[in-house]
């Protein structure tokens, strides 16, 4: 296998070519260039004559998809861009990696065949920021700390909230060619479960623990999960359930912060309801978690209100039209 081909790097894109930009620049000010990169239109009808032009120290491939696919699909199908490669990272268009991650995160996974994939906590920028500002916020030299995580580990760690982004995991491309993606089961949100999925049969991830991506706070208005539903959102549960049993007590705390405050939470800002409140509050204590002494008050007074406010607009626009 020649050098060039030990990573191939997937790049997504749909009408954002200059976070694009910004996105090749900080793979240019990589202190590893053993990789290639491929380029995915996303059938956005733009030209990208000019940045394959401004970038053609680089190893770039461009291909255009017959049609929209949008992300998750375009993620699945970065694995038969990287048949060729031993490891794969679908980066996304508008992420920009620290110089020093990806020879930190090749060279983990190189001398431990355990560690599936390498990952990194995230540090996020406002929509509005200037490329250069975060071109050089990114070159800053960041601390190579990072822990080894088992499947328990990792879990406990997404249930708290670590800012552990899809972007940024750097896979074995022969175990992800063995490991399925379950959108029926998960829609979008089958990003955490497919990584679960990885750490089974006693295997690892190296976590790093200082920020070696910098990620765009997306607007209100991304529609990235519109297609998520109440039963994906538990599905979702139960994997997590999975993944801690048997759960010790501190494990079980975890799955019951969740189910009293978070499950709710993620019910809330779906972007099509299709079971009611109490539907879903049933479904929530059937699962065994739900505790009353976990909940966040403030947080739940409001998920109320924007649930409830939801529900009233929705009764006044039907009178209305009567």
């Amino acid at each position: 296998m020649n050098s060039s081909q030990l990573l191939t790097i997937t790049i997504p894109s749909f009408k954002q070519r200059d976070f694009l930009k910004r996105c090749l620049e900080s793979l240019r000010r990589q202190t590893w260039k053993d990789f290639k990169i491929i380029i995915i239109d996303d059938k956005s009808g733009e030209s990208f004559e000019e940045i394959l032009q401004d970038f053609s120290d680089l190893d770039i491939s461009f291909f255009i998809n017959n049609k929209n696919l949008g992300a998750i699909e375009n993620i699945i199908n970065s694995i038969f861009y990287s048949v060729q490669s031993k490891y794969l990272l679908s980066l996304h268009e508008d992420d920009v990696l620290v110089p020093q991650y990806l020879e930190r995160a090749i060279i983990l996974l190189e001398e431990n065949q355990d560690i599936n994939f390498a990952s990194t906590i995230a540090n996020w920028f406002p929509e509005n920021s200037k490329s250069e500002n975060i071109l050089d916020l990114s070159s800053l030299e960041v601390p190579s700390t990072y822990v080894i995580e088992d499947i328990k580990n990792f879990t406990a760690r997404i249930i708290k909230g670590s800012h552990i982004t899809f972007g940024s995991i750097i896979y074995r491309v022969n175990e992800l060619k063995t490991t399925h993606f379950d959108l029926d089961h998960f829609s979008t949100l089958g990003d955490r479960p497919l990584l679960l999925n990885l750490l089974k049969n006693k295997k690892c991830t190296a976590v790093f623990t200082s920020p070696h991506i910098w990620v765009r706070a997306h607007e209100k208005n991304d529609f990235r999960n519109e297609k998520v539903r109440s039963h994906h959102i538990l599905n979702l549960f139960e994997c997590y359930s999975k993944a801690l049993s048997p759960a010790n007590i501190y494990e079980r705390r975890l799955l019951e912060k969740f189910a009293t405050n978070d499950l709710l939470l993620m019910f809330s800002i779906l972007s099509k309801k299709d079971i009611s409140l109490f539907k879903m509050l049933k479904n929530i204590l059937n699962t065994g978690y739900f505790k009353i002494s976990k909940i966040n008050m403030k947080f739940f007074a409001a998920i109320f209100i924007v649930i409830f406010g939801q529900q009233l607009f929705s009764i006044f626009l039907k009178i209305k039209k009567v």
